[in-house]
């Protein structure tokens, strides 16, 4: 990855599927869980990710504070993690949009 945070490149991403039209339908969600933690969900429909797959994919799965895991579902990226892993999934959502193997992910 290059030397651009997370949260600017999701902001580009997001501003690259504005067209006038997908942003009043569909976007980018960032909320907090009762864990503690955080959730991301990323609307794929109309964008150049719709239709591709990813199976959950969990990493430190039994730690409290480091876990997080991540799958599409219904035509969205969803991500789950603990209170200081938000970068992390979004990173995530970054590998997998951009081509990763799974494989790839779950080793970030």
């Amino acid at each position: 990855m290059n030397a651009q945070t997370s949260f600017d490149w999701l902001a580009e991403w997001y501003n690259s599927q504005c067209d006038g039209l997908w942003e009043h339908s569909f976007g980018v969600r960032i909320d907090t869980i009762d864990n503690p933690g955080w959730s991301l969900t990323v609307d794929l429909n109309g964008t150049d990710l719709e239709g591709r797959c990813l199976s959950r994919v969990a990493v430190n799965y039994g730690d409290e504070l480091e876990w997080r895991i991540c799958w599409v579902e219904d035509g969205q990226f969803n991500a789950a993690g603990g209170p200081l892993q938000l970068s992390n999934m979004i990173d995530d959502f970054r590998q997998w949009s951009e081509g990763y193997p799974k494989s790839d992910l779950a080793k970030a």
